[in-house]
């Protein structure tokens, strides 16, 4: 019965260090994922600021942006929002 108990034991240690190093991959994932967002969202914020800051003022006011509202914006460092 001891033995029994020490098998237990060890299966359940070595579960537990399976879960441990799953939760760790996850939360990796997650991070890679969160990362890979941001760097999209960075991109589209640079790439969109380029844009507004090349539009003329007939284009601004077709889009009722104006232009200290758009050199502003254009301004911005693209990991600000």
């Amino acid at each position: 019965m001891h033995s029994n108990n020490i098998c237990l034991r060890e299966h359940l240690a070595a579960d537990r260090t399976e879960n441990a190093v799953s939760r760790a991959c996850n939360r990796r994932s997650l991070s890679l994922t969160s990362l890979r967002l941001l760097l999209r969202h960075w991109h589209q914020n640079w790439r969109t600021r380029r844009q507004l800051a090349q539009l003329d003022s007939h284009q601004l006011k077709d889009i009722g942006v104006s232009i200290g509202d758009a050199q502003q914006e254009a301004d911005k460092p693209f990991w600000r929002d």
